[in-house]
C-alpha cells in the first residue's frame, strides 16, 4: 500500500532529521533518545518496505490522502511555533483537541467534542505530571503574549 510506504520513508526521515540534530550535553545522556530514533527508523523501514511487497490490489481509496497530511503537519508546526506563547499545558490541549476534531471523517456530535476535550484534558495532563513531577523536565510554562 502506498500510504504506508510513504509514512515509512517519512518516519525515516524524520528519524534522519534528529539524529543529525541531536547534542547532548552529559556524556550518558543521549542512550534513551538514540535508541528511540534508531528504533523509529528500523520501524519506518520495515512499514515502507511491507508497502513495497503488499499483495493487495490499490484502488482510488489507497490514495495518500494529502491534504489531511498537510493540514496535520500545519497543526503541529503552529503547535511548536505557540509552544513559547501558549506553554506545554494549554497549547498542548489545542494541539490534541483539534487533532482530534480534524481525523474525524464525520461532522462532530456534542458528546464527540466532549469526549475529545476529556481525554484532551487527561492525556496532556497526564504527560505534564509525568514529565514535570516524576522525571523532573522542565516544559514551556508559556506567557510569551
Amino acid at each position: 500500500m502506498m500510504v504506508n510506504v510513504v509514512a515509512g520513508l517519512l518516519l525515516v526521515a524524520t528519524s534522519a532529521v534528529f539524529w543529525l540534530a541531536r547534542d547532548y550535553t552529559t556524556r550518558f545522556g543521549g542512550h534513551l533518545p538514540d535508541l528511540v530514533l534508531l528504533l523509529l527508523a528500523v520501524l519506518g523501514v520495515v512499514l515502507a518496505i511491507l508497502g513495497l511487497t503488499s499483495r493487495r490490489n490499490e484502488g482510488l481509496s489507497e490514495r495518500v490522502p494529502l491534504l489531511g497530511l498537510l493540514r496535520a503537519v500545519g497543526v503541529l508546526v503552529g503547535w511548536v511555533a505557540m509552544l513559547p506563547v501558549l506553554g506545554y499545558l494549554l497549547g498542548g490541549f489545542v494541539f490534541f483537541l483539534g487533532c482530534a476534531l480534524l481525523v474525524r471523517d464525520r461532522r462532530p456530535r456534542l458528546r464527540d467534542v466532549a469526549f475529545d476535550v476529556v481525554v484532551a484534558a487527561v492525556t496532556v495532563g497526564g504527560f505534564y505530571l509525568l514529565f514535570t513531577r516524576l522525571l523532573v523536565v522542565p516544559l514551556p510554562q508559556g506567557g510569551g503574549l
